[in-house]
């Protein structure tokens, strides 16, 4: 179990076994890797650049809501092929909700084909980029999300199980 801080003073624990914190999982996040070196990241209107993700609809699996998430906020549908691998689950207090469990995801997708965003959404795009290319991206671009101690831990975590 790792604990840490995030950016909002919140206390955060996450650990890298599937339901050590429980099973009612309230949101998900999917790190998508494209098997070209890039990774999809969207551009939350408010946030700036970040993996997509969100809350689990009342009436959906974690898996569904991954799948919704992952269209709503990039276009992309995936497919048989497409490799799903768990990363982590984590925990943290949210004003309004009270407890919250998040499971973290990769995907690894053989493909990436551009698709229209559905309208009145809250992303206004995509953003393909190798690792190098986020580097070199203004921090002030980034969501604060992007910035937290655990997305580094996650995305550290995606790179070397994509090294395997």
């Amino acid at each position: 179990m790792i604990e840490y801080t995030d950016l909002t003073g919140g206390k955060v624990q996450m650990t890298f076994e599937k339901n050590q914190l429980g099973t009612d999982v309230k949101d998900i996040l999917v790190i998508p890797y494209i098997k070209t070196g890039h990774w999809l990241m969207t551009e939350n209107i408010v946030r700036g650049i970040e993996f997509p993700g969100g809350k689990i609809d009342p009436d959906e699996t974690v898996e569904q809501a991954v799948v919704r998430e992952l269209w709503e906020e990039t276009g992309v549908h995936l497919k048989s092929e497409d490799k799903w691998t768990f990363l982590a689950d984590y925990e943290f207090q949210d004003k309004k909700r009270g407890r919250v469990i998040k499971r973290a995801f990769l995907i690894e997708m053989a493909t990436y084909e551009e698709a229209p965003l559905p309208e009145d959404y809250e992303t206004s795009g995509v953003h393909l980029l190798t690792e190098a290319e986020y580097l070199q991206l203004e921090t002030s671009s980034l969501s604060f999300y992007m910035k937290d101690a655990g997305m580094e831990l996650l995305w550290n975590k995606a790179k070397e199980i994509i090294k395997h």
